[in-house]
């Protein structure tokens, strides 16, 4: 039949076929076809786009002998409603991110006929994706709460945490935490100590959930009490880094210079660069070291260099000393001033080139570094070295041969253990360079002699400032 209002009545007969009254008319509907929807499919979830807008597409199947379609949208928070009459079997909205949506059509005719029943469906259109949970990695072994930062205000936390099995070499069945909303965890006390894994999912309303966070971490076995973490961290306070290190430090001083010409107060410094291992299995470790030093006389800059490379052995006894002793080779090379009488002789000899030589030399060199914890940030320093050269690498002006001297270095300097991996130090540095060496005096003077001991020593109480950081 064709969709529409129609009426019915009926009548009976008897067996002589004679007919009865009809009865009181009945009006009844032949309803359109119930809508098929197609798009967007039942329990779908649909991302937003950008400003948390997605372009929705609402479509279905055409009803024969309809001329229009009655659409219907509500948000299930109720901010969001569409109502339209439409000719065509389909409409297209631009909704915000939202947990769930409900829609709903039916087919309509000229003649007012309609659907029996609405279609209806549900969809939902989650924002962006959150961004990771940021694990902040446990400044030691003494874990008592697991940290990260929230993502969203209203986000909550899916939380999975394993520990690894030595005895086995595997994970361990994970603890699962659902929906958490704190954004930290603590780390109960009767948890064992070993390596563990946690990984964290944020989530939140009308938000597609972040990617996973995964962070391993390792706990120590036993007291895990704050107590018991001071006294480790105060140790803290004077350890190197595991691993690769490097330093950088600047010394600044009024320093004295003694040789053929003499200065009693040159603005003086010298600037070091170093790199350096250490390991936590072993108590040796290993530094080397580039230094450019220099100083300002008579308006002119001076300027020399040095090079050490050492090994490094520490020794810890109670919990907040040590006791770092090292020994290595050195080459150091400090400049030769002339007179101002010489440098005249000199102006007449043709192999004139100036009136500044270097003098430069190899030796070892030892000494040692205490270090005391006041807390788990601050502590101090002292430390002492001496140089020993022994083999000359350049002797200016016909050198002869290098007389061996002794060199040193004292100083007190203060630590602040900035973060986990940079510590910083200042404080008073004593230092004393000495090379001597005899050369043909004559050739030096353009005068007649035998050869010559030349001395140079450079003296400074310096300001050091000094940094340790971990690659």
């Amino acid at each position: 039949m064709v969709p529409g209002d129609y009426s019915f009545r009926v009548r009976s007969r008897d067996h002589r076929r004679v007919a009865g009254d009809w009865s009181t008319p009945r009006p009844f509907t032949v309803f359109l076809e119930n809508v098929k929807i197609t798009s967007p499919a039942a329990k779908s979830v649909l991302p937003a786009g950008d400003g948390e807008i997605s372009h929705v597409k609402f479509t279905w199947n055409t009803v024969g002998g309809a001329s229009g379609y009655n659409f219907e949208l509500t948000s299930a928070d109720g901010k969001t409603k569409i109502v339209k009459t439409l000719q065509e079997n389909f409409f297209e909205a631009d909704l915000p991110a939202t947990k769930t949506i409900n829609w709903k059509v039916s087919a309509t005719s000229e003649s007012g006929t309609s659907s029996e029943n609405f279609s209806t469906s549900e969809f939902s259109i989650l924002g962006t994706k959150l961004a990771t949970p940021d694990l902040e990695k446990p400044e030691n072994l003494y874990v008592r709460k697991l940290n990260w930062k929230r993502p969203s205000e209203d986000s909550k936390f899916d939380i999975s945490l394993s520990r690894y099995l030595p005895e086995t070499k595997k994970w361990d069945q994970p603890k699962k935490i659902q929906d958490r909303k704190e954004n930290s965890l603590d780390f109960e006390k009767n948890w064992p100590g070993g390596y563990w894994k946690v990984t964290v999912r944020a989530k939140a309303p009308d938000r597609q959930p972040s990617d996973l966070a995964t962070m391993s971490f390792k706990v120590i076995k036993g007291d895990r009490s704050p107590a018991a973490e001071y006294v480790a961290t105060v140790k803290k306070s004077i350890d190197r880094i595991n691993g690769w290190y490097g330093i950088a430090s600047y010394l600044l001083t009024m320093m004295s210079y003694q040789s053929l010409a003499s200065f009693d107060s040159a603005v003086g410094g010298t600037g070091r660069l170093g790199l350096g291992w250490y390991s936590e299995k072993s108590a040796w470790g290993s530094l080397t070291t580039l230094d450019l030093s220099g100083f300002i006389a008579s308006s002119k800059n001076y300027t020399f260099a040095s090079l050490e490379s050492v090994a490094i052995h520490r020794l810890r006894f109670r919990d907040s000393n040590e006791l770092r002793s090292f020994a290595g080779v050195y080459m150091k090379e400090l400049p030769v001033l002339l007179t101002p009488s010489e440098v005249a002789q000199k102006a007449s000899n043709s192999s004139y080139q100036a009136n500044t030589y270097k003098v430069a030399a190899l030796g070892p060199l030892a000494g040692f570094e205490y270090w005391y914890s006041l807390t788990p940030k601050l502590g101090f320093q002292l430390n002492t070295c001496l140089y020993y050269s022994m083999l000359g690498m350049n002797l200016p002006n016909g050198g002869q041969s290098l007389v061996p001297q002794l060199s040193s270095q004292s100083g007190v300097l203060g630590s602040y253990r900035v973060t986990n991996s940079f510590t910083g130090l200042t404080g008073l540095t004593y230092r004393t360079d000495k090379l001597s060496y005899t050369d043909n005096y004559a050739t030096r003077t353009n005068s007649p002699g035998i050869p010559n001991q030349v001395d140079v020593t450079v003296k400074g109480l310096y300001l050091h400032f000094f940094a340790e950081v971990s690659f």
